[in-house]
């Protein structure tokens, strides 16, 4: 798994690869998958938001009725100088589904301690695609995003997400030298 170097690696249209993938361990009863339309239980469909024939999103839905999950997990962040801020797309079909974003640190923890979460969904169930801002505070630590769909009930509860942008000044190799600077001016 690649470090994110710059906030913008996050950021993810799904036209190309990206810096995000499915959990595989274990955590899941569903994926995230891309598409460029999906249908909604022979109602309607969701397509892109911006009509371009070539434009792709990540969308997911139950295999089956019940309490499910899907997360979709960036790869890892070093830390992040001051706060920052994870915006996207989204669409929601039904009104059982939650979709969070949540920090996980340590990375690939399974210690549900190690997430904290924020909640996406006013109360709103428009059948179209709504924006989403996330603040972060300023994370000294590895981390990673989590965005991760739950409680839904298959077939009509399906929740796409497009146009996903990460902005945030992350700790690299300037800041462990500023460290290590500031520390021997204390020795000193």
């Amino acid at each position: 798994v690649n470090q994110i170097n710059i906030s913008a690696d996050l950021n993810c249209g799904f036209e190309l690869a990206c810096q995000w993938r499915n959990n595989t361990a274990g955590e899941d009863s569903g994926d995230f998958l891309i598409t460029s339309n999906v249908r909604v239980a022979n109602h309607f469909n969701i397509i892109p938001s911006r009509n371009n024939s070539d434009e792709l999103f990540a969308y997911t839905h139950g295999p089956f009725d019940g309490m499910q999950k899907a997360t979709l997990i960036s790869n890892t962040i070093s830390c992040q100088l001051g706060g920052g801020t994870l915006t996207f797309w989204y669409y929601r079909t039904g009104d059982s589904a939650t979709l969070e974003v949540c920090v996980r640190q340590p990375p690939g923890s399974l210690n549900t301690a190690d997430l904290r979460c924020f909640p996406v969904f006013p109360k709103n169930y428009a059948h179209q695609w709504l924006f989403n801002a996330v603040e972060f505070p300023p994370l000294t630590q590895p981390f990673e995003v989590l965005l991760i769909r739950s409680n839904y009930i298959q077939p009509f509860d399906i929740i796409a997400i497009d146009d996903i942008f990460y902005d945030a000044a992350l700790c690299g190799k300037s800041c462990l030298l500023r460290k290590f600077s500031n520390r021997e001016k204390i020795f000193i």
